[in-house]
């Protein structure tokens, strides 16, 4: 294959979309979600999540993050070899016959996302992010959390711990890049984003239309006693010196600049029942029960009803703010702040900003007929990793850290801010 040229296959990429997800027959029956733990449900109130508020122009805004840092790489962009990660169409191709479209539970559907959607954006995202001379995954999206043994999400994003060696890249980092990349080592942040994921029948149309239903005021689930409906069920760790036992994760700041804007939110409140228009472009966000008419999540629903009728006809409640609360733990645990919860054919992606304990959330994402999906992700990746250098930036030059970066909490474990917790009973 002769060496292609960027711009004609970048603007090729960005339409890429995965097909669509089937319910194999033997596809589980359960439509649950986990239930909060102790640690989400005994979570310091400093951290835990106050209110839900629609973002509608975040999917733009993920978009145009990817615009600029074409124009930021113009002068650098690689040609495309036949050897380099660039996911040409050939190699989409090549993937998607070795790769099932056919779901039996949420472990096919992470599996999915992490081998196609993350392995095709991870070098995209990297090059133009981190602007190094080749296409290489600098950033890559993967299952297995470091130091994590509670709240752990279904997938992260982090730096490829082989970025420093000799020869995975092609040329030195700019020094911009470099010192950034050496702040958030320094900090120890080791994941830029969360993933959440469900089955096909947990995330049907109806859940996921649900939970984009949740603007406004977040009601967090606390254990109230130790024993009982409201209990966090682990005795052992209910208390602890005698006093009810506080759990959570260090907290930094939040970026000083993003992609998106969110100051008239933040300082002047947000009405979440006002009516937001359709954007014609990214998706139907519907916070007062507007119908969501695209033909392929209608056709998503049909498919799940058939794997199991008899619950989807029974009205069962979902615990759809369990799903956030689930999340957003996951967000406080690695002090992430984008997030994304998806079941295939049907996302979400969110911005945690710890302050006002708010989460943004995006339109309910069709991911078969959004435009250009893997643009969207691909600004994903650079958001997240740009995101997490401005918060390590901002802690290295502090005079001290805050005090919600230094504090520590129960439970610890070994290698994490929490060790040798001196007080994790109580602020």
């Amino acid at each position: 294959m002769p060496d292609l040229t960027s711009d004609r296959e970048l603007e090729e990429f960005w339409g890429w979309r995965p097909p669509f997800l089937n319910a194999a027959k033997d596809h589980i029956k359960s439509d649950q979600t986990r239930a909060p733990t102790h640690y989400d449900m005994h979570m310091d109130e400093s951290l835990i999540l106050k209110r839900i508020v629609p973002l509608p122009s975040l999917l733009t805004d993920l978009k145009n993050v990817v615009d600029e840092s074409v124009i930021a790489a113009r002068s650098i962009l690689p040609r495309i070899k036949k050897a380099s990660e660039f996911p040409h169409q050939g190699t989409r191709a090549a993937t998607m016959r070795n790769t099932s479209t056919s779901m039996v539970d949420e472990e096919g559907v992470i599996n999915f996302y992490v081998d196609t959607t993350a392995k095709f954006c991870a070098p995209v995202a990297s090059m133009l992010g981190l602007q190094h001379r080749r296409w290489r995954s600098s950033l890559i999206c993967k299952r297995q959390p470091q130091q994590r043994a509670f709240a752990i999400a279904d997938a992260f994003l982090k730096i490829n711990p082989k970025i420093h060696d000799d020869g995975f890249l092609s040329s030195p980092l700019q020094p911009e890049v470099q010192s950034g990349l050496e702040a958030i080592a320094e900090a120890n942040i080791l994941h830029l984003a969360v993933w959440e994921f469900k089955n096909l029948l947990a995330g049907r149309l109806n859940v996921m239309r649900a939970i984009g239903s949740l603007g406004g005021s977040f009601k967090w689930l606390v254990c109230t006693q130790e024993d009982g409906e409201n209990s966090c069920k682990t005795p052992t760790k209910h208390l602890r010196h005698g006093k009810r036992t506080i759990t959570g994760s260090r907290m930094g700041f939040d970026a000083t600049e993003t992609p998106w804007d969110i100051s008239k939110e933040i300082s002047g409140g947000y009405n979440h029942k006002r009516k937001r228009k359709r954007d014609q472009d990214d998706g139907d966000y519907s916070p007062d029960g507007e119908v969501i008419t695209n033909a392929s999540v209608k056709k998503a629903h049909r498919i799940i009803q058939q794997v199991n009728p008899l619950i989807l006809s029974s009205d069962t409640v979902i615990l759809t703010s369990g799903t956030f609360q689930k999340t957003w733990a996951q967000a406080v645990r690695n002090d992430a702040t984008l997030l994304v919860v998806s079941s295939g054919n049907l996302e979400f992606i969110g911005v945690r900003h710890r302050e006002s304990r708010t989460l943004f959330l995006s339109p309910l994402i069709d991911v078969q007929n959004v435009p250009a999906y893997a643009k969207l992700h691909t600004g994903l990746y650079i958001a997240a990793f740009r995101d997490t250098v401005d918060r390590a930036l901002q802690l290295r030059d502090a005079e001290k850290p805050p005090l919600s970066w230094t504090h520590k909490y129960y439970p610890h474990e070994e290698g994490d801010n929490n060790d040798n917790n001196p007080r994790g009973t109580h602020r």
